[in-house]
Parts: C-alpha cells; structure tokens; sequence
C-alpha cells in the first residue's frame, strides 16, 4: 500500500515522496521584467524542503501572456541564467522541479490591450476581448514550445501546461466559453481539446524524453461530463501526469460525497476522473492537512497529493508531516483573498508563528 511518505518513480525521475507544492502565483516576490529575484529563490527554497515535487508558478511564455505585471516569464534567453538558479535551488532539497507555463489570456490584467479567448466575449465589465485567429492560436502554442526548451535549459525537470483557472488554454476546453465552429470548436471533445494536445505535442517535439510533461486540467469543464470528454482526448497526446484542479469557476458542492471523505467537491470529483487516466494523476484544492493527504494516496485515488495554502503558511509542512509533527503545523485560515499572496508578513499564520517566537 502506498503512503504519503512512499518513493514514487516516473520514468527516470525519482521523487522521494508523494507531496507536491503546486504552482501559486505570488507576484510580490518577482521582478517586473518576469525575472526571478533573489526572494524568489529563498521562497522555494524554503517551502521546497521534504517535499517530493515542486511545481512552479504561472510562468509567461510571452510578454504580452502575463496575468500580472510581475509575473515570472521564459519570453527570451536572458530569463534562463534566473530560472536555473531557481531549478538548482529546488534541487539542493532533494525535491523535483517542474515549471507550469501559461498564456493569460482572458485572466490578463492589462487593460492596454485586448485580451484572446476562443470566442468574443467580455471578461468583466471594463474588458473587450476577441476571439483568437488560428494563426495566433498556432502562434501561442510556439511560443509554450519555445519556452519549455528554455526551462530544460535552465535545468527544470519537467513542463506542467496550464489549462485551468480560466487562462487562454482552459477556456477552449470550457464549452460554455468556446463558441467557435472552426477545428478548434467547443461542440466537440476533440475541437475543444486540440489547443492542448497540439500544444503538448509540439512540447514535446522540442524538448524530447528530456522532460516530464504534465497538464493542469479541471474536474468542471463547465461540468463533470465534459471535463470526462476532455480528459479521454487529453490523455492520447504524450503525457506522464496529469494534475487535476477546478475549472474557471469552483463547482457547487456535490451532496453525494461521501461523509469520510475528508476533501471538497473539486478533489472529489477529480478523483473520480483520476479512475480514468493511464498516467499518474496529482490531485489539488484545498488539501491541507497530513490526513487528507495521506487518505487520498493511501486509498489510492492519486500518485500525489498537493499541498498548496498549506505550505504557504508553514514552510516546513512537509518536514513536519514526515516526522510525526503535524500537531506543530501551522494551520492555514482559509482567507478569502490568501494574505501571504499579498504579502507574508499579513499571513495570519506568519503572524501567530512569529507571536510565539517572543
């Protein structure tokens, strides 16, 4: 039986444990030119340790894809000498380094210019956006090729393609956002699903069985019937994770979960998906302590478990969780509008651990 502790192997890739620190975007940390900085560094050092896998955050592939201003980016060369001290960084705690890539998209927040999507749409009140030509969407999917040969230049072990969350990539899976009636049409799973899969096909045309390559998919695509219809498509492209989160939008609560099972909605219905996949699946949303961790890989609904807020509030989660510490954790409060993303120090974990340190 596995357990969070167990060894896990992908191909030549060896992770020392089934924890995963997923890609979470914090922007205070990073350099306006989409360079990494020297804190950058220290946060992945820090909350990389005793983990199995680490997943960077959000990654541009092109200036104008950035969701935000300081936004990390592997647009050109000059970004590579930072982002392979970060790999290095990662790997001195013995964890894997993966980097997820992503274009904005209708997320942007640049309201300089007009955002892409599949099909015409406003994002919000005050945003115009357009549907994206085939020779822009071919043109994208370069640009994740390009930018992946660049992150196994700097070192990192593996691409995770962001399909989620309501980037450029997860509304064309989405139907209720693709509209189109060209090849890449959302009336079907194989429209909907070709930006991924040629894009993750042209991935790994440029960087070969050099590096993992996962994609970061969600359980409501607007629903669970498509998001099943996504995945079977999906799946034929050539992957070695697949990493299961939401949709645009977080699901209702489903009322038939199962009283013990000790996550959300989201991780429920990924897992269900998960029963699916031919490849080693990481579940993600809202795991955060030991336990909930620790029953999903026991009982075998996914080969990772991801613990994101969780390690933001406490660094050593992973260390402490191994030891037989997690009574010593710092538990995160679940804020509305994650504090530590706008700055650590308002962390309420931060503030109780650093109150007991006087």
């Amino acid at each position: 039986m596995n357990t969070l502790f167990s060894p896990m192997v992908i191909g030549r890739w060896s992770f020392p444990n089934r924890i995963v620190m997923p890609p979470m975007v914090r922007y205070t940390l990073n350099g306006r030119d989409g360079r990494v900085t020297n804190r950058s560094i220290e946060h992945y050092r820090d909350a990389a340790a005793s983990t199995g896998l680490v997943i960077v955050e959000a990654t541009a592939v092109a200036e104008n894809a950035k969701l935000h201003a300081n936004m990390l980016g592997l647009w050109c060369d000059e970004q590579i000498d930072g982002m392979r001290r970060l790999a290095e960084a990662i790997h001195e705690t013995g964890a894997a380094a993966m980097i997820q890539l992503c274009y904005a998209g209708l997320c942007s927040r640049d309201p300089s210019s007009i955002a892409l999507g599949p099909s015409p749409e406003y994002f919000d009140t005050t945003r115009l956006s357009r549907a994206a030509a085939i020779e822009e969407i071919q043109e994208i999917e370069a640009l994740h090729a390009a930018a992946a040969l660049r992150a196994m230049e700097a070192g990192f072990d593996g691409i995770e393609l962001h399909a989620t969350h309501g980037y450029f990539n997860c509304r064309f899976l989405d139907a209720v956002s693709n509209r189109r009636t060209d090849r890449y049409a959302g009336g079907s799973a194989q429209g909907r699903t070709r930006i991924v899969t040629e894009t993750l096909a042209a991935i790994r045309k440029k960087v070969g069985d050099q590096m993992l390559l996962s994609v970061r998919i969600g359980c409501n695509m607007p629903d669970f019937f498509t998001a099943q219809e996504n995945l079977l498509e999906i799946v034929k492209a050539p992957l070695d994770l697949i990493h299961f989160s939401r949709g645009t939008v977080m699901p209702a609560a489903d009322p038939s979960i199962p009283p013990d099972f000790p996550c959300n909605t989201v991780v429920y219905h990924s897992a269900k998906l998960a029963r699916l996949s031919p490849v080693p699946v990481i579940l993600s949303n809202e795991i955060r302590t030991p336990g909930q961790a620790q029953y999903l890989i026991q009982n075998g609904f996914c080969d990772f478990a991801a613990v994101g807020r969780g390690i933001l509030a406490d660094p050593h989660w992973a260390r402490k969780a191994s030891s037989g510490d997690e009574g010593t954790i710092d538990r995160c409060y679940s804020c509305a509008d994650c504090q530590w993303r706008i700055d650590p120090s308002r962390c309420p974990a931060a503030l109780r651990r650093n109150a007991h340190r006087r």
